[in-house]
């Protein structure tokens, strides 16, 4: 067991690595070789990988119920979630057709996607036990949200809303 321990990679390494591609695909999103985000309906579809728990999570907590429900409501959420990550995928290959731009779009769609979601519902609903408490974690979100906002809007291709390009056409 020693032996494989001095060979394995610390956790450290492993951080810098996925650090590391998430920069290269953000880069290669700003600058258009990979499409991250094809338009605002795509990144609402990231978006609902954490919307989708919280509401079913809201929905279970308020009605209560037994234990069936709670283990039906967690096999939805895992249908639900598992469907929309196909999604997610078909569409990102369908943007990029090149597998392993795909990947890495991809990767850096869904992780910005999910780290944006949870900073905003940390930044609406702060869980700590005293207000001054909930007034840090409010500020510690907004900067975060402050950060990733304009990264997210840089990755989107296609910044022209659906209902506008629908009204245009005509």
């Amino acid at each position: 067991m020693e032996a494989l321990r001095n060979i394995a990679i610390p956790s450290d390494y492993i951080f810098y690595i996925l650090g590391g591609i998430m920069l290269l695909g953000i880069i290669l999103g700003f600058f258009k070789k990979i499409t991250v985000y094809r338009d605002f309906k795509d990144l609402g579809l990231v978006y609902l990988l954490l919307v989708i728990p919280f509401g079913i999570g809201l929905l279970t907590s308020q009605f209560g119920g037994s234990e069936k429900i709670k283990q039906a409501a967690m096999w939805a959420v895992i249908g639900l979630d598992s469907f929309i990550l196909i999604l997610i995928f078909i569409q990102t290959y369908k943007d990029n057709s090149n597998i392993f731009a795909t990947v890495l779009a991809f990767y850096v769609k869904v992780f910005l996607g999910i780290l944006f979601t949870f900073y905003l519902f940390q930044f609406i609903f702060p869980d700590r036990a005293t207000s001054e408490q909930r007034r840090k974690s409010r500020a510690f979100s907004g900067m975060i949200l402050l950060l990733l906002t304009p990264i997210v809007f840089g990755l989107v291709r296609n910044r022209v809303w659906d209902y506008e390009r629908k009204i245009n056409s005509r």
